[in-house]
């Protein structure tokens, strides 16, 4: 199975549940302390980082727990559709 084939709710919680996991990898990976800041909290950077990605992260987070939810949801009405035949 192809993932174009996928049901559409699926699929889109597929695609967003990717782009949250990289959205919030990027955030932590980017956020770690370095010889120069040990406690990680660079300045213009953390600022930089905050305006995109929310405070702490939470906007990816955010995004993350919708592709999860959409994916479950995907799963689900696949399981009703197979019932239904």
């Amino acid at each position: 199975m192809t993932f174009m084939k996928l049901l559409p709710l699926f699929a889109a919680g597929l695609l967003i549940l990717a782009l949250g996991a990289a959205a919030d990898v990027s955030y932590h990976a980017l956020d770690q302390p370095t010889p120069m800041f040990p406690n990680g909290r660079q300045t213009a950077r953390h600022q930089e980082l905050e305006s995109v990605f929310g405070h702490d992260g939470q906007r990816a987070h955010l995004v993350t727990l919708t592709g999860m939810v959409l994916t479950v949801a995907g799963v689900m009405q696949r399981g009703l559709v197979r019932r239904e035949s």
